[in-house]
């Protein structure tokens, strides 16, 4: 079972016994605090079809960054959840939070 480190710096986050990447850890912190603010800045009351469909997807991206910090936590960071694979460095890089290798990630939009 291969997981994704970008540096060799670690800490032990609240919680965790086991270390983890501390730049991993501090980015999906930031992401989801992003996400909770953009959340707090939609106005619920107005909300048009457009609105709704972009709360919901924050909300959705809000829950797969908490998943993805409780499995960072585990020692699961950028291990597969489809196929147990890896989750590839590229793919990291560009989506943090992604609990799934790009081919899974493929299978489970068709």
């Amino acid at each position: 079972m291969t997981t994704h480190a970008t540096t060799d710096t670690t800490t032990t986050p609240p919680a965790s016994g086991a270390p983890v990447p501390l730049d991993v850890y501090e980015e999906l912190t930031r992401l989801e605090a992003a996400r909770v603010q953009q959340l707090r800045a939609l106005d619920d009351t107005a909300l048009d079809a457009v609105g709704v469909a972009y709360r919901d997807s924050i909300l959705r991206i809000l829950e797969e960054i908490r998943t993805s910090r409780r499995r960072l936590m585990a020692g699961l960071h950028g291990v597969c959840t489809g196929c147990g694979g890896e989750v590839t460095a590229e793919r990291l890089e560009l989506r943090p939070w992604a609990t799934s290798c790009t081919d899974c990630a493929r299978r489970e939009r068709s």
